[in-house]
């Protein structure tokens, strides 16, 4: 969106000001006392810049708040006589503010521009085809380090290749990254967080399939195997999935690429080309790689995205659609079931694990199962546009539904103690965990892959109103008990039109008693993703602090602040604030590393 503007008026239209960075690492006042034990760096992706003023005067404005010019933050906790944190920030995509003044139409957002004309759009799709073909992208990821938006997920402790490490200066095993859907990933400097290389999986290894055009931006990775694993979707002409993993620690990072998913294998019956679906995680257990292919999927094999020139109008949701789950085996790298469900979206996943069943006749079964924040449509999406705020509107319409007959709909068990569900003014979660029952050895007959009866997966409802879930990272892949995340806030507020933020308070969640439920939640205040971090030499699972971003709205000549908010993990009771500044920081997701920049609890 452009408008034309006598002054300079950086708040966009949905309210988001530009965001100022602190480059320099400044101490900040800390209230109470972290605990002891409490050391390392914690670094947050955010949204920095929401209004762009051209050379010509003109302020170019996003329309979707997800567009925000990236922003990376970082805490750094150190220990003397006492603790002290220290905030830096950065903004490091100025190569596309530089694309915006210069009127770039190749530029691909995820909200819409309700100026473009049909004209435009037709300019854009050959512009857009131009320079595929004159390689202008790839020039642009080697000419400019902040050519490109990738403002998702931060991941420390990412596998290079040694050829980039040297390159680059990065110490063996401990390159910082930040990721987003796309197949696009930006290398930072860990201490300054001056970007030094836009890439693709494709750079890390030369193997031609991780050079395709998506991506998942939250990875998965086994700590006891050291492997990584992420996939790339390739949407035309046929949907494809190209699950890879790098091994961490090897003199080479090489690539191992899993069979392709191309099928429903789900019956013989479902043998058709799949939907290319927006999946932002996925699953991963000790045995096998389990990638969701939801109900909501990019239209025309994405050539949408070209049409249309962003993400929003070229997804489509389609309540006719089961969701379905691709399970591949990590030991033969083989695609061996599909399970439906019914439709369904989400975001984020937490966590999951497979199990052994012995049945009653004494044979054994392998059982998968997968907590996630599941929504019954893309509500959140239509949510988003206000960046946790949702205004009055009209239902949605209703919920489509799949013909029992043909596909089996997944039945599921509401646990007691779940909570009330809340109005149906605005997308509530559904924490779901779904399972997967007897999953097909890798040592059977193809044929065997392709049942024929469907398989289906059915879930167990555990809770309402969560997203953005972490848990403690010493129980990934295995069965847990406690679940950390975000959820609305349950205060009536104090300052007019703050009343519809959603997602604001912080929420512990016992999932094998639900009505234990915990949560921090303050008057005008607004919560980011909580990051459990551990006590080393803890016995109980919630040992530990929960980190999380908080913006606060004030009345007065001061009216924003924020603060690094540090709880007691297990009672939700606050320890310890860090004052950041008198501003909102719109972050994302967060990772730790100790001291010795090792990851302690990676988004």
């Amino acid at each position: 969106m452009t408008t034309e503007a006598p002054q300079v008026n950086l708040t966009s239209p949905f309210g988001d000001k530009n965001v100022p960075e602190t480059p320099q690492p400044t101490e900040v006042p800390v209230q109470g006392k972290i605990p002891e034990w409490v050391e390392g760096i914690l670094y947050r992706t955010g949204l920095g810049k929401f209004s762009v003023v051209r050379p010509d005067g003109t302020i170019f404005h996003f329309h979707h708040p997800f567009d925000g010019l990236s922003m990376i933050h970082r805490f750094e906790i150190r220990k003397s006589d006492t603790t002290k944190v220290y905030y830096s920030s950065r903004h490091v995509a100025n190569g596309v503010e530089k694309r915006i003044g210069q009127k770039d139409s190749t530029l691909v957002f995820f909200g819409p521009d309700p100026c473009k004309t049909v004209f435009g759009k037709v300019q854009s799709v050959w512009n857009q085809v131009r320079d595929q073909g004159k390689g202008t992208i790839a020039r642009r990821m080697e000419e400019d380090a902040q050519g490109e938006n990738i403002n998702v997920t931060v991941t420390p402790n990412f596998p290079l290749s040694r050829e980039m490490e040297e390159t680059f200066h990065e110490d063996h095993g401990l390159a910082l990254v930040v990721k987003t859907d796309g197949n696009m990933l930006q290398l930072l400097d860990k201490d300054t967080l001056e970007p030094k290389k836009v890439f693709t999986y494709g750079h890390v290894d030369k193997n031609p399939v991780l050079g395709g055009r998506f991506a998942a931006a939250h990875h998965q990775e086994d700590t006891e195997t050291g492997e990584f694993f992420n996939f790339i979707l390739e949407p035309f002409p046929v949907a494809t999935w190209h699950v890879f993993s790098l091994k961490k620690g090897e003199k080479e990072e090489k690539a191992r690429v899993f069979d392709q998913v191309r099928w429903n294998l789900s019956s013989y019956k479902g043998l058709l080309p799949l939907n290319p679906s927006y999946s932002h995680s996925f699953f991963l257990t000790k045995n096998y790689v389990i990638l969701p292919n939801w109900s909501y999927y990019f239209r025309w094999n994405v050539l949408g995205v070209l049409w249309y020139g962003n993400a929003y109008e070229s997804l489509k949701w389609d309540p006719e659609v089961p969701t379905l789950f691709h399970v591949l085996c990590r030991k033969t790298g083989k695609h061996v079931a599909t399970y439906m469900s019914d439709p369904a979206f989400a975001f984020h996943t937490a966590n999951a694990w497979d199990e052994e069943e012995v049945t009653y006749n004494g044979k054994v079964k392998r059982n998968i199962f997968m907590d996630v924040c599941t929504y019954k449509d893309t509500g959140i999406i239509e949510a988003s546009f206000e960046f946790g705020r949702m205004k009055e509107h009209e239902g949605r319409g209703t919920y489509g539904s799949v013909d029992i007959n043909k596909v089996k709909p997944a039945s599921y068990v509401h646990k007691k103690g779940t909570g009330t569900r809340r109005g149906e003014d605005r997308p509530v979660s559904e924490l779901r965990r779904y399972k997967l029952s007897d999953v097909p050895t890798p040592d059977l007959p193809e044929s065997e892959f392709r049942p024929v009866q469907p398989r289906t997966a059915g879930y167990q409802l555990m809770c309402y109103d969560i997203d953005l879930a972490r848990f403690n990272p010493l129980y990934h892949l295995k069965p847990y008990r406690y679940l950390w995340g975000t959820t609305a806030s349950q205060l009536e507020p104090t300052i007019p039109g703050h009343e519809t933020i959603i997602l604001s308070a912080l929420t512990k969640r016992d999932l094998n008693e639900p009505e234990k439920t915990k949560r921090w939640d303050a008057v005008n205040c607004s919560a980011s993703e909580p990051v459990f971090i551990p006590r080393p030499g803890a016995e109980a699972e919630d040992d530990g602090v929960i980190l999380s971003l908080v913006n606060q709205m004030l009345t007065g000549e001061i009216t924003e602040k924020c603060f690094l908010l540090v709880l007691d993990a297990s009672s939700m009771k606050e320890v310890a604030r860090a004052e950041v500044g008198n501003f909102h920081a719109k972050t994302v997701h967060g990772s730790f590393v100790d001291g010795n920049r090792k990851a302690v609890s990676i988004n």
